[in-house]
């Protein structure tokens, strides 16, 4: 009676007869009944499969799933679906994928627990978890919104940069700090405006200080503290401010402060005017030059030239030099006084010349 041999699935592979040996369905002998010598084939069929049939050569017969030891690339093989034989990864391969491994498909780790900091792989769960309150570190990039966004989304330093050259102007309800801003719209802030040059062709306006490490020019500089700047500070139309201070000059129409005005010179087509607290000052390196000067303090500089010059002062003015003073570009009238500074002596000016000058008391 024949033997009838089945695969794992249940497929025939082969009929055997009595007697008889068959060595073509597979690559090993499949033994009939009453086969003599049969422990022979057997056993030679267990070292074929005890080696994975090594050898340089594929098998002949292979099966599905049949392994086979390539000898002659020192690596094992399994017959695939695709009638071909496929490399298994040996441990060289695997140690050399582990350098820069390139995943496909939908790949899966370990979920970290919550604030974990190592070199672990983050799961897209991990990332869920974090999202409440992440800590950025390194240089994190995100989408750049499209221009006057004003929506919870994140504000990458192209859309600020974008902002501040926008003509739109630039608006904050707390600090406005940047390295400098150009924009033909208002720069406003409840708090600071700090950056290099602020540059507008509107208005600058704070409630708290303007200060810039270049120049500020603007329309109207309107604040309720500081102004202040390493370069120069200019306006089409009005300064108003507490302090206002700078290493350049002023150039604007009218200045009115509540504190000092300090700079080198001060350009004013109207007024300088330091006018609400005694002891204010204005001082500065270079030249005043403008309508009206009014201080409740002292006046200082090299050379001032306006048509009005008022102070309230411990001199109404100090200059290096006496016939630097002009009021209404003319030189000063008989009976003009001033406090020279460097005799530590009234000086009354005379038929040209400025004369020393005592005062004494008759009883």
């Amino acid at each position: 009676m024949s033997y009838i041999i089945n695969n794992s699935r249940g497929n025939i592979v082969a009929v055997v007869d009595d007697g008889t040996v068959n060595t073509t369905a597979t690559g090993l002998a499949l033994i009939g009944r009453s086969v003599t010598n049969y422990g022979e084939y057997q056993n030679e069929n267990y070292v074929y499969l005890l080696e994975n049939f090594a050898n340089s050569t594929a098998p002949v017969q292979p099966v599905l799933g049949q392994l086979w030891y390539d000898s002659g690339n020192d690596k094992l093989c399994v017959y695939s679906t695709t009638n071909t034989w496929v490399s298994l990864a040996s441990e060289n391969y695997v140690q050399s994928q582990k350098i820069s491994p390139a995943f496909t498909g939908v790949p899966t780790a370990p979920t970290a627990i919550s604030g974990t900091n190592t070199t672990q792989l983050a799961t897209t769960a991990f990332v869920q978890n974090n999202k409440a309150s992440p800590v950025f570190t390194g240089i994190p990039s995100a989408p750049t919104a499209i221009a006057d966004t004003n929506t919870t989304q994140l504000a990458t330093t192209a859309f600020v940069q974008n902002q501040l050259s926008s003509a739109s102007g630039f608006s904050s309800a707390g600090i406005v700090d940047a390295a400098g801003f150009t924009t033909n719209g208002t720069i406003s802030a409840t708090g600071n405006v700090l950056g290099g040059n602020l540059a507008t062709g509107g208005n600058v306006v704070a409630l708290g200080q303007i200060s810039a490490s270049g120049n500020i020019t603007g329309g109207n500089l309107a604040i309720g503290g500081n102004v202040v700047a390493l370069g120069q500070i200019s306006a089409a139309g009005n300064i108003t401010g507490g302090n206002i201070n700078t290493a350049g000059q002023i150039v604007t129409n009218s200045i009115t402060v509540i504190g000092n005005i300090t700079s080198g010179n001060v350009l004013g087509g109207a007024n300088v005017n330091a006018t609400l607290f005694t002891g204010i000052t204005v001082s500065v390196s270079g030249n005043i030059t403008g309508g009206n000067l009014v201080s409740l303090g002292s006046i200082t500089a090299n050379n001032i030239i306006a048509n009005n010059i008022s102070t309230s002062g411990s001199s109404a003015f100090r200059l290096p030099n006496l016939d630097q003073i002009q009021i209404n570009a003319l030189i000063p009238q008989n009976g003009d006084m001033v406090y020279n500074t460097t005799d530590n002596l009234p000086q009354i000016y005379q038929n040209g010349n400025w004369n020393n000058f005592t005062i004494s008391y008759y009883s």
